[in-house]
């Protein structure tokens, strides 16, 4: 199995592209846009393949002794979204007062999602199996 998707094609017939350490926003719109060609083109699908990097464990209590912090710093030298904050930045779209206010809205906006969710019931036993598994094996039985 390769490393990267985007660089194995098992069917000979896909071409395919890893957005490592390109600039985020135009590598995003021109291969969607290279995609929808090839589709419409009548060359049958294509596999956008498209990673994230988790900077934190697991849970609070997870060291995180599988990683250097070597990796973790290369992996957020080229994180999309500082590269997309820098990017806007030197274009003059955003400051650090801009930034500010985003990061307050979007907290606002968890903070409303989590208090929703807890006043919602809770989901009954059996809908802990639904959508799991293809063949799903009835109700729970204690």
């Amino acid at each position: 199995v390769a490393e990267n998707l985007a660089n194995q094609d098992t069917t000979g017939t896909a071409p395919g592209a890893d957005p490592y350490r390109r600039k985020t926003v135009t590598f995003a719109d021109r291969m969607s846009q290279a995609a929808a060609e090839y589709c419409r083109g009548g060359n049958g699908s294509i596999f956008l393949e498209v990673k994230t990097y988790r900077y934190r464990g697991h849970s609070m209590s997870d060291p995180q002794k599988y990683r250097t912090k070597e990796e973790l710093a290369q992996y957020q030298r080229y994180d999309p979204i500082g590269r997309l904050e820098k990017q806007l930045k030197d274009q003059g779209l955003l400051d650090e007062k801009k930034i500010d206010a985003l990061h307050q809205a979007i907290h606002k906006q968890v903070e409303e999602a989590h208090h929703r969710a807890e006043q919602d019931p809770d989901p009954e036993l059996d809908d802990v199996w639904r959508d799991i598994y293809a063949n799903p094996f009835g109700p729970y039985r204690s």
